[in-house]
C-alpha cells in the first residue's frame, strides 16, 4: 500500500499487523524462551502524519512512491530484548535471533487502561531500574522519568502521557 501511497490500505495493514503482534505477545506471557523482533526491512513512501487536533482525522502526506533511506524502528520483546536499543543495524538481527545468551529478560509488556498506559518489565527482586523516554529510537536524548526498586520479578511504571510519540527503555542501575 505504501508503494502506491494508499493511506487507507496502509492503515488497515498496520492495524492487522498490530493485532498479530498483540496475539504473539499474549502467547509469550510467562515464557522465557522466546524472542519477538518487530521491524521492517525498509521505509516506503516517506509518510508524514500530522495531528489535526482532538476529534479530527490526522492528515497524511507522502514524499515518494519509492523506498527511502529513513531509519526504521526495531522493537524486541522477550529473551535478550534488552540487547536491542536505539538504532540497531539490521544485519545484526540474525545474530541476535540466534543468540544462546541467557541474560535476564528486560522486555516490555504494555497495557492500556482508563488511567493511561502501563509498562511492565521482567526484573530481579531488589534490582534498581531507571525508566527513560525519548521521542525517537535513534535519539541520543534519553530523559530519565523515574527510578524504582523492584519488589518482585516484575517492575511496572505508569509514565505520564506526553501527547507525542514516545519511546521508553528500562536501564538496570
Amino acid at each position: 500500500a505504501a508503494h502506491i501511497n494508499d493511506i487507507t490500505n496502509c492503515t488497515m495493514a498496520v492495524v492487522e499487523f498490530s493485532k498479530s503482534v498483540e496475539q504473539i505477545l499474549e502467547w509469550m506471557q510467562g515464557r522465557d524462551d522466546t524472542l519477538l523482533i518487530v521491524t521492517a526491512d525498509h521505509e516506503t513512501g516517506g509518510l508524514t502524519v500530522t495531528d489535526e487536533g482532538i476529534g479530527r482525522i490526522p492528515s497524511a502526506t507522502w514524499t515518494t512512491l519509492s523506498h527511502t533511506s529513513n531509519e526504521v524502528p526495531v522493537y524486541a520483546f522477550g529473551k535478550n530484548a534488552h540487547l536491542v536499543t536505539n538504532v540497531f543495524d539490521n544485519t545484526d538481527i540474525n545474530t541476535l535471533a540466534r543468540s544462546p545468551a541467557t541474560v535476564p529478560q528486560t522486555a516490555t509488556a504494555y497495557s492500556m487502561g482508563e488511567s493511561g498506559f502501563e509498562l511492565e518489565w521482567t526484573s530481579t527482586s531488589g534490582g534498581v531500574y531507571r525508566l527513560e523516554r525519548a521521542i525517537s529510537l535513534s535519539s541520543n536524548q534519553w530523559i530519565a522519568v523515574e527510578t524504582r526498586t523492584a519488589t518482585s520479578y516484575r517492575v511496572t511504571f505508569n509514565p505520564p502521557h506526553s501527547g507525542t510519540n514516545t519511546f521508553f527503555r528500562l536501564i538496570s542501575e
